[in-house]
């Protein structure tokens, strides 16, 4: 099919960048899986939760064997075989759990709590094969005054200028270095990465 003139290759987007599916293509071909295109196309998102306990540094996506529902939604730091995921966003929030029965009793955005100075002055980063995706990221630019993407007035959402992509069977974790953290029961703080991606596709043609 012949494009018109001005328009962007097909699999880029209008900056003339890989989409996010064309670079999950490339990455897998990288290292050998040339059956990606074969695979079931899927839209992702992962979190871990932690306690607001004093500390100043927060491990995301370490040690979740001693999490579950609804403090995280995945039970290792590696993605499943068949499974690939390209980041194209990351937020923080804030959550507080009734501890006797689990129940979820409030969920909002960072701004809007009680660490907000703390939580946007901090450090992130993003760690997978041992290789940073993101780097001392000052956690302030999520905030839609600073924020070059934001189109809302409260928006906090993070969306990466590069498209980094998460690989089956390979780790991944994120830290969160911030200031003096205050103790707060019952209420966690979380780390959501989304993005679209790939899953095993069981069906075959006949």
């Amino acid at each position: 099919m012949r494009q018109r003139p001005g328009m962007p290759k097909l699999g880029f987007n209008q900056a003339g960048r890989l989409s996010p599916q064309q670079a999950l293509i490339a990455k897998n071909q990288q290292v050998g899986n040339t059956h990606i295109k074969n695979m079931q196309g899927t839209t992702r998102n992962l979190y871990h939760f932690l306690p607001i306990d004093g500390r100043r540094v927060y491990n995301f996506f370490k040690e979740l064997n001693k999490f579950s529902f609804p403090f995280t939604n995945i039970d290792q730091n590696k993605l499943a075989a068949g499974e690939t995921l390209a980041l194209q966003r990351a937020y923080f929030a804030y959550m507080v759990v009734d501890p006797l029965t689990g129940a979820v009793t409030a969920l909002q955005n960072v701004e809007s709590s009680g660490v907000s100075s703390q939580i946007h002055s901090g450090l992130w980063n993003f760690i997978t094969a041992n290789q940073n995706i993101t780097k001392d990221i000052f956690v302030g630019s999520f905030l839609s005054s600073f924020n070059k993407s934001s189109k809302f007035l409260l928006q906090e959402v993070f969306e990466f200028d590069t498209i980094a992509t998460l690989l089956e069977n390979v780790e991944f974790y994120s830290t969160l270095q911030t200031g003096t953290m205050p103790t707060i029961a019952n209420a966690h703080i979380g780390l959501v990465i989304e993005g679209v991606g790939s899953i095993l596709n069981l069906k075959t043609n006949a």
